[in-house]
């Protein structure tokens, strides 16, 4: 049965008819949509398509038009190591590349056996990974140099018009998925970018659902939380150690609830929590997060609750309030030191220098900032940049596409 044939012409049509979608048709579909969701993405598709069309592999790969960066190399088979050297090497003479996006075609159709044996691109890639026949096509992604390639080994055969049409029906879906996983992946980076400057200052956020009990909790909260001194989580929910400042708390949160569904999203609670060691008050702040009318549900993040340690140490690098402020590493130190709630005397006692020589730096410090009391300056440090530079233990490493 070829191409011309009516009645495969009649399969491939009916196979995308809406209601008459084949079955494993759908299935594969169905994984492909779903793989910008996976941990690891587009596996099953990629495992699918290479049983499908009788391949060794399936492979995409996805790499960004702007930068030098790798990208990524998606593959149902294979090392991983010729995966790099792939990205690293052979990118840029793939022998498919100059293909016209969408051409579904394969590798002998554009060199022949004789000439493919004597490139580098075989000797060094194919040849060593046992690859013999490829299929390929070159999607026209906005930003996204994307290529979907399927492999057989060199003791099978080559790919014929049957296959090359089922991997046509296949393109736009590949286009329309790959744009939904650049598009998730951006707002997820911008997400972790966020997370972490807050994870980075004085401020601990809770995340709850449209019941009140907690979705999300970052580090600076849970560090409020482990000190055990009047905010903890019970059974999934924030209970302030007294019950009326808990049932407060309670009745904030279902007033931010309900202002949601009157349009009153702008509206702002605020608790004051007492604390079992008698240091000073945690200051909560309770806000709702927009949600679409149409996206409501139990575990759909509803309102974020804000809390702040007043005693809280600032964590700033000397370096970074060095060059932003043009003070030199001591006067840094000492800037940090002061900014933390330490006295003259504690400054002096903590460097191991005598107060004098705690007062000079001070004044040093006023002469460059254009501050003219302490108070100042710890205000001026609290509105910086400066608690920005710290680097946390653990970073998120972005992919490849960031």
């Amino acid at each position: 049965m070829t191409l011309q044939d009516p009645l495969w012409r009649h399969k491939m049509e009916c196979a995308m008819t809406p209601g008459t979608l084949s079955a494993d048709l759908s299935v594969l579909l169905e994984a492909l949509y779903a793989g910008p969701l996976e941990e690891d993405p587009w596996q099953e598709f990629l495992s699918l398509c290479s049983s499908r069309l009788n391949a060794m592999a399936a492979t995409l790969i996805l790499r960004p038009l702007e930068g030098n960066r790798p990208g990524l190399m998606i593959n149902s088979g294979g090392e991983a190591k010729f995966e790099t050297a792939y990205q690293e090497h052979y990118f840029e003479v793939d022998l498919f590349v100059g293909m016209r996006p969408r051409e579904v075609g394969t590798l002998h159709e554009r060199i022949a056996q004789e000439d493919l044996e004597k490139s580098d691109f075989y000797r060094h890639y194919l040849k060593p990974t046992g690859s013999g026949y490829i299929l390929g096509v070159d999607l026209p992604v906005p930003g996204v140099d994307a290529r979907f390639r399927i492999t057989r080994g060199t003791d099978s055969y080559d790919f014929d018009e049957q296959d090359k049409e089922f991997v046509r029906l296949l393109v736009p879906h590949l286009e329309q998925a790959i744009k939904y996983f650049t598009r998730l992946h951006k707002l997820e980076s911008e997400r972790d970018l966020y997370a972490n400057t807050v994870n980075q200052l004085s401020v601990g956020t809770m995340i709850l659902d449209s019941d009140g009990k907690v979705l999300d909790i970052n580090e600076k909260a849970q560090g409020i939380i482990s000190l055990n001194d009047g905010v903890s989580v019970i059974n999934g929910f924030i209970d302030l150690g007294i019950p009326r400042k808990t049932a407060e708390l309670k009745s904030h949160i279902r007033s931010v609830l309900n202002a949601q569904h009157t349009e009153r999203t702008a509206l702002v609670k605020a608790v004051s929590v007492e604390r079992r060691s008698g240091d000073r008050d945690f200051s909560l702040v309770v806000k709702p997060i927009p949600t679409a009318q149409w996206y409501e549900g139990k575990t759909i993040p509803a309102v974020a609750i804000f809390i702040s340690d007043p005693d809280a140490v600032i964590a700033a690098p000397e370096s970074t309030l060095s060059t932003l402020f043009g003070l030199t590493n001591a006067e840094a130190t000492v800037s940090l030191l002061l900014a933390n709630d330490l006295s003259l005397d504690d400054v002096a006692e903590e460097l191991g220098i005598t107060r004098n020589t705690v007062r000079a730096h001070l004044r040093a410090i006023f002469s460059k900032t254009g501050v003219t009391k302490q108070t100042m300056l710890v205000r001026m440090i609290l509105k910086s940049t400066a608690e920005l530079g710290h680097v946390p233990q653990q970073s998120v490493h972005g992919s490849a596409l960031n």
